[in-house]
């Protein structure tokens, strides 16, 4: 999972010269109906890191029907070390991709 700067035109966004860092692992509960009918890929989730290093708001960027739930609530569980901007922590909005693999035996 690599975050990586949002690239918008909105006033909003916020400038920072240090990335947000993931500092708890991200946990994924395979929706078990996606399972069954073999929906898999990559679902691109865009996170609000707040100052404090929490996910404030989260949605998807690139949807997969019947897994963007379970990536969007594993995204919001997530920690990280807040963004920086000279020096000081700030809100960051940031893309992370959420693979879902089938593993076949």
């Amino acid at each position: 999972v690599m975050p990586i700067q949002e690239k918008t035109t909105e006033v909003s966004q916020t400038p920072f010269d240090e990335a947000p860092k993931m500092v708890s692992s991200i946990q994924v509960n395979y929706p078990p109906e996606a399972k069954r009918l073999g929906i898999s890929g990559k679902v691109i989730v865009k996170a609000l890191i707040s100052k404090t290093g929490s996910v404030v708001e989260a949605e998807t960027v690139k949807s997969i029907a019947g897994l963007d739930e379970a990536a969007i609530e594993a995204v919001m569980k997530a920690k990280f070390k807040p963004g920086k901007y000279e020096g000081k922590p700030v809100e960051v909005w940031i893309r992370i991709p959420i693979n879902f693999e089938l593993t076949k035996f």
